[in-house]
């Protein structure tokens, strides 16, 4: 009873921490570019529409967005509502890499029976503690459980999944097996990448094949134990994946056949990966755990013990010689590698950090199973506070300070632009934007309606409601009902600047400039996104025989401008026609 207390006083203070991390916030954030295509795509009445939309535009499956549509069913349409599904995913994620350490801890101290049959040991595993902790201040979680994307939801099926695995690894039952089969689909579905996870997991077990057959060919075969799991039970496993996995390759291939076309990140190499992967960790504390580690590894062998030990054990420690660590550093390292490997072989480059965020699994854990190798629980606890004072002092304050929140986030205020285009937009005006969608490559050569469409979200979202539109109120969903001949040419047009600059798009350019010299007012809306070649806040200058710059601002990355067409020029302009 009592322990049954303390775990779930300690399960709510977990709960706690993260959400008052992911919800301290001065102000609401504006959604940015990536959050608007969740929205346009989610905002639908069915879901075939929902399908319709996602599949030309994401390369990923539609799995979040079909649930994002039953969500905005039944919340109000605004930024919370939007991001309800990452926030919940988000805290999930601090229970479960509780519960991964423990499992973790447990299969390398070779309790096979799992952590199940060691539930009275302990009131609250400091190390596992150490890690949720981690897991719950560290600003990349913060700020993914405050994007409407899939990348929370996808990280809390990949240490759902892993639990399970490592459980495999230590015991394995049918049980455990088809949970494990049904987690790690659910991941594959909800994003595409995350699922290279699952190769992880199968090169342990070829590695762990290549031990047994090595030990079995040596002089110690009569007394090795059988293989776990067996390797018939693995491969079942995995043909059960691939078969739930049937409609998700099918909508997968045609998404690998699109990501060639105009790529939106740029191939990089070893020294590129390395370099964007190291974006996800603050080195300072880093640096600091291992020194304050290695002082304490020291301190204990000047007491008289043979090194920094395993609780309850003689043994000394070896970092390569613990599995869990081997396990866990091998995890670490996966992502990158694979994103690396991918970028190299398919032709299409995978060289984003969130790509790479299964690392920051392990990279929890790592420094909980180091101190669960410290002797005295008092020099552990001292490590433990330690760390996560320093992080949350050095780190999260200091977001908190500069942000008005516990995470970095993208400063993308596309709010406050739409908010003045709101107010000051006119019948007769026209709208030059570059919403920052790499599908805005597309535009000038597709005749798809869904992606024209699609490149517009930030004015189909309930940001956008100008007071008047042919002397009309407007309503976001409106815009939904207008087709691309009377966007374009209505009394409102809007067109769209594409991701990169490119040769084969100087006649589209072209054709925006010369229905902008007909305008009297022009209004420019958009970011610059990464890997772009050049800068949205040039595209006026493209005007300046024509047209002036009346009002201009950044709004924290998006940038707005109003030109009017000069006097003279107008005049010239009216007496022809």
């Amino acid at each position: 009873m009592r322990a049954g207390f303390f775990k779930i006083a300690g399960a709510a203070g977990l709960v706690f921490l993260a959400l008052f991390f992911r919800l301290a916030e001065r102000q609401v954030s504006s959604l940015w570019t990536d959050e608007f295509a969740t929205y346009w795509i989610s905002n639908t009445s069915s879901v075939s529409e929902c399908l319709a939309r996602s599949a030309p535009t994401q390369g990923q499956s539609p799995f979040f967005y079909v649930l994002q549509s039953f969500v905005l069913r039944f919340l109000p349409h605004d930024e919370h509502s939007l991001r309800v599904i990452a926030l919940i995913s988000s805290v999930v994620c601090v229970l479960l890499v509780y519960k991964l350490c423990t499992t973790v801890i447990e299969w390398g101290a070779c309790r096979v029976d799992s952590v199940e049959s060691q539930a009275g040991s302990q009131l609250i595993s400091l190390p596992a503690a150490l890690a949720a902790i981690l897991c719950a201040i560290d600003i990349s979680q913060v700020y993914y459980a405050q994007e409407a994307r899939p990348y929370s939801l996808a990280l809390a099926f990949s240490i759902a999944s892993q639990i399970y695995f490592v459980k495999i690894l230590a015991a394995p039952s049918i049980w455990r097996f088809t949970a494990y089969v049904l987690l790690s689909s659910l991941l594959c579905y909800t994003n595409y990448i995350f699922g290279s996870l699952l190769l992880f997991q199968n090169l342990w077990v070829f590695c762990l094949l290549l031990r047994h057959i090595y030990v079995l060919d040596s002089d110690r075969a009569g007394s090795v134990s059988p293989m776990k799991p067996r390797i018939s039970s693995w491969i079942i496993s995995q043909v059960a994946i691939g078969i739930l996995m049937i409609p998700g390759m099918l909508h997968l291939h045609p998404v690998m056949t699109q990501s060639s076309q105009w790529n939106w990140l740029r191939p990089g190499g070893i020294y590129d990966t390395i370099k964007m992967f190291s974006t996800l960790f603050d080195w300072r504390i880093v640096s600091m755990f291992a020194a304050v580690f290695t002082m304490m590894a020291v301190w204990e062998r000047l007491r008289g013990h043979k090194g920094v030990q395993k609780a309850g054990t003689t043994k000394p420690f070896r970092l390569m010689s613990d599995k869990t660590l081997v396990f866990l550093l091998t995890w670490f390292a996966a992502p990158p590698a694979c994103a690396y490997i991918a970028t190299q072989t398919l032709g299409s480059s995978f060289m984003d950090a969130r790509y790479m965020l299964l690392s920051l699994i392990p990279f929890y854990l790592i420094p909980a199973v180091l101190i669960s190798k410290i002797k005295s629980i008092h020099l552990a606890a001292f490590l433990a506070s330690f760390i996560v004072f320093a992080y949350i002092g050095g780190v999260s304050v200091q977001a908190f300070k500069h942000e008005g929140r516990f995470s970095y986030r993208i400063p993308h205020n596309w709010r406050g632009a739409i908010e003045v285009l709101n107010e000051s937009l006119s019948e007769g005006d026209i709208i030059v934007m570059r919403s920052g969608f790499v599908k805005e490559n597309w535009v000038p050569q597709t005749d798809s309606q869904i992606v024209k469409q699609y490149v517009k979200a930030p004015l189909k979202s309930f940001y956008f409601m100008p007071r008047f539109i042919n002397n009309t109120p407007a309503a976001p969903h409106s815009w939904d009902d207008i087709d691309e001949e009377d966007l374009l040419y209505g009394r409102v047009p809007v067109f769209n600047m594409t991701y990169t600059r490119e040769m084969e798009f100087y006649d589209y350019y072209d054709s925006i400039i010369a229905r902008c010299k007909e305008a009297e007012r022009v209004w420019m809306i958009g970011v610059n996104p990464p890997n772009t070649n050049y800068l949205f806040s040039q595209v006026p200058t493209l005007l300046r025989d024509s047209h002036e710059i009346l009002f201009e601002k950044d709004f924290s990355g998006v940038y707005l401008a109003m030109l009017r067409k000069k006097p003279e020029v107008y005049r010239i302009f009216k007496k022809i026609n």
